[in-house]
């Protein structure tokens, strides 16, 4: 029991953050949400999954219309709770 966090980082720099655009899926066995930079990036139905059971994957799309990238170093992290 308790909530989760995996992390990873990628680095912008020299790039136009702006014009960043990430793609992806995932799943949880429970409850969770997708951060970038320490900001919530999901919300509601698209963005969390909720007791899935693993059986399906949700896709996610970031961009400047739902995440700010930075130049330099970025923190992508999925906390679920268990």
């Amino acid at each position: 029991a308790g909530t989760y966090i995996y992390r990873t980082t990628f680095d912008l720099t020299g790039l136009l953050p702006t014009t960043a655009i990430l793609t992806g899926q995932w799943t949880s066995d429970n409850e969770g949400t997708i951060r970038l930079n320490g900001v919530d990036v999901t919300s509601g139905a698209a963005g969390q999954v909720a007791n899935t059971g693993y059986t399906s994957w949700t896709p996610f799309t970031l961009n400047g219309a739902n995440a700010t990238f930075v130049s330099g170093l970025n923190t992508l992290e999925f906390v679920v709770s268990n």
